[in-house]
């Protein structure tokens, strides 16, 4: 009789053990925060070549709060190199607005405002074809403000005697252009 009632209450400890175990984990998830981190793709299967094509990127952040939010930007080429080139400085007749971010570096952005990153991939541009981005990801590190993502990727063809050939244009869709 006294072994049997020292067995079930050593399966009643051992039990006890697991759950407080099991619950103690649980409580403490290894999973990032999500809420906070927007995942997206880039169609890079683009007009893109060393001699004739180049590929323009260009991405956009706005915050729509008041107040300032931390973030990074990341980007990645087909096979998950990050693509961390500042951007430019503004189109070759300053048509464009220069790069306000650097890939991959933290920075702030001011409430009511937007952030751009612009660069050219291909024939007369710094990057190689196989550096346009293929995916990204936004990380808020604030706890508040609310911001909102968008971009696009052309493809233009450089042997127009006029200038350039537009030959593709794709966005870059952010949580469905929804803030988060």
């Amino acid at each position: 009789m006294k072994k049997g009632k020292l067995m079930k209450i050593g399966l009643f400890i051992m039990l006890t053990v697991v759950l407080v175990f099991t619950s103690s984990i649980s409580a403490t998830s290894t999973v990032p925060e999500v809420s906070r981190v927007q995942y997206f793709t880039v169609q890079n299967n683009n007009v893109c070549s060393a001699t004739d094509h180049h590929s323009i990127f260009y991405f956009n952040l706005n915050n729509i709060s008041s107040v300032p939010v931390e973030m990074t930007v990341h980007f990645y080429n087909d096979v998950g190199d990050e693509i961390t080139y500042a951007g430019s400085t503004g189109g070759s007749y300053g048509e464009y607005r220069p790069s306000s971010f650097i890939p991959g570096t933290p920075f702030s952005l001011n409430g009511k405002s937007t952030g751009h990153y612009y660069t050219g991939f291909g024939k007369n541009a710094i990057l190689a074809c196989n550096d346009i981005p293929a995916y990204g990801k936004i990380v808020i590190h604030s706890d508040t403000g609310l911001v909102m993502a968008n971009g696009e990727i052309r493809g233009v063809d450089l042997r127009s005697t006029v200038g350039y050939r537009m030959l593709t244009l794709t966005p870059i869709s952010v949580n469905g252009g929804n803030p988060f």
